[in-house]
């Protein structure tokens, strides 16, 4: 509970290098999004966004996103 989300994206991908990593944050898509991209993350999504926005971050990380 005392880190912060892109320590732990950090941490979560030291540790599992072969998993992908979607964050869902309530911070503003910049730059809190280049942040984690840069520590790591495959994705990023709003909370704010419409349900089909995490789909597609989902879809994205897992490297099947429709062209």
């Amino acid at each position: 509970p005392t880190l912060g989300g892109i320590e732990v994206v950090r941490r979560l991908c030291a540790n599992y290098p072969n998993r992908r990593v979607v964050v869902a944050s309530h911070f503003p898509k910049d730059p809190f999004a280049a942040r984690v991209i840069r520590e790591g993350a495959a994705a990023f999504v709003s909370k704010a966004s419409a349900p089909e926005a995490l789909e597609h971050a989902v879809r994205q990380a897992a490297g099947t996103q429709s062209q």
